[in-house]
């Protein structure tokens, strides 16, 4: 899943990914339901947000019976889809992570990556997928080490390489958790 950059590109021009809206927002709900059971969102702000994906949905149900809803009605739905899944990641990612409080980046790479080469014996990730995936790995590990090679992974930087792990991580357990939901 690719977070959309906000501003990068023109609206209509994002949209040229197969990703559709009902994706999109079952994988919003799939991570507030992640964030719920781990206690990264309480549940009073698991409601709130479930309500707004609601109000989207409908919204998007308005539109594709009403043969004159205009592109730039359907720009602003994924523009606040877009928003909502920045506001889950926030609150999934606020406090630095509980989880990755305790690990340092090296740790979770390791773990990771084990992760994938599970996935990939068991045949729950398609060889495909999991190129895509060992690339942003490998992608994150070189930044990790062209900033230590520079003296300039601080805080801030550190921060922003768990959070890119982050995405990586809920990537692959949004594959695995799909790979096991369809083999039952």
């Amino acid at each position: 899943m690719t977070l959309s950059l906000m501003g990068a590109m023109p609206a209509s021009a994002e949209r040229v990914s197969t990703v559709t809206l009902e994706q999109a927002q079952q994988d919003i709900r799939a991570q507030i339901q992640y964030g719920l059971e781990y206690g990264f969102i309480t549940p009073e702000e698991a409601r709130v947000l479930y309500q707004r994906e609601r109000e989207i949905q409908f919204r998007d149900m308005r539109y594709r019976q009403n043969p004159h809803a205009s592109p730039r009605e359907r720009d602003q739905l994924w523009r606040d889809l877009d928003a909502m899944r920045l506001d889950v990641d926030r609150k999934l990612n606020g406090d630095h992570g509980k989880q990755r409080a305790a690990l340092r980046l090296d740790q979770r790479q390791i773990q990771l990556n084990d992760r994938i080469n599970r996935g990939i014996a068991a045949g729950l990730i398609a060889p495909s997928e999991a190129h895509q995936l060992q690339q942003r790995q490998r992608d994150i590990s070189r930044r990790e080490a062209r900033l230590q090679a520079n003296g300039t992974l601080g805080p801030v930087e550190r921060d922003r390489l768990h959070r890119e792990l982050d995405r990586l991580e809920w990537e692959v357990n949004r594959l695995l958790d799909h790979a096991y939901q369809y083999r039952q």
